[in-house]
């Protein structure tokens, strides 16, 4: 039964954030349609991940393994999409005129491998180190966008600001309520 319940997290997890990364992103933005399948679908990935390693430490046992190694699949498979979108001009805010990175790009990057990294070492490393770097990841991504309501698609909040609100929580649960949580 945990085996199933995991999987309709993951499920509507993936459906809720894939029907918002439509509304905001197509029909209210300029995203073509076209650009669903890789574009569209990983942002619906990232913030996935996010969210089943955000709750991970709420569950235990063979759930919270489930979670985790699910939620590691979504964030490498978000990294490898990525990586084949970056070179095409999807992240073209991430660029200086000359075509280098600009600092708040190498800055979300690094935080991005290094949440990776850490959610890879597993057993040694406490969950607020890689929220932390997700967070890292998500705030040099987005935040110039965040308080700039007016430019928001269809006035809704740009999925980087969810998943910044997502890594707060969590880290404000784990730090409250358990303490020292290690995966």
């Amino acid at each position: 039964m945990k085996i199933l319940q995991s999987r309709y997290i993951l499920y509507y997890s993936i459906l809720f954030y894939l029907l918002y990364a439509i509304l905001r992103y197509i029909v209210f933005g300029p995203v073509m349609w076209s650009e669903l399948p890789l574009y569209v679908l990983n942002k619906s990935l990232a913030l996935s991940a996010l969210t089943l390693f955000a709750i991970s430490p709420v569950n235990d046992g063979e759930r919270r393994e489930q979670l985790l190694a699910t939620a590691g699949y979504l964030a490498a498979l978000h990294g490898v999409i990525s990586l084949i979108l970056l070179p095409n001009g999807y992240y073209a805010k991430f660029f200086t005129d000359t075509g280098s990175f600009r600092i708040m790009a190498q800055v979300s990057l690094l935080g991005g491998a290094a949440a990776f990294g850490l959610w890879l070492r597993g057993i040694r490393v406490a969950a607020e180190w890689v929220l932390a770097m997700i967070g890292v990841h998500l705030f040099f991504m987005g935040a110039e966008g965040w308080f700039s309501v007016g430019k928001w698609y269809g006035y809704m909040p740009p999925m980087s600001l969810l998943g910044f609100f997502v890594v707060i929580g969590s880290l404000g649960y784990i730090l409250k309520t358990k303490g020292r949580t290690v995966l």
